[in-house]
């Protein structure tokens, strides 16, 4: 897995955020799936970046239970 800087993952997470939303509103489980595990991925990515953001990033998802 490799590294990526701060700017990338916002923009994955954000994408992963939008296609999560739109998963929803089409009631598509499978792409769901998909943008639950492209956020997963881009975490563990940031987390070997940078453990701290990751850290941060995580709480600032979960508290409005984005993902």
């Amino acid at each position: 897995m490799e590294a990526i800087n701060l700017s990338q993952a916002r923009n994955l997470l954000l994408a992963a955020k939008s296609k999560a939303i739109i998963a929803r509103e089409i009631n598509d489980a499978t792409m769901l799936k998909e943008a639950q595990n492209s956020a997963v991925i881009t975490m563990g990515r940031l987390f070997i970046s940078s453990p701290f953001l990751a850290e941060i990033i995580v709480k600032s998802f979960g508290a409005r239970g984005d993902i």
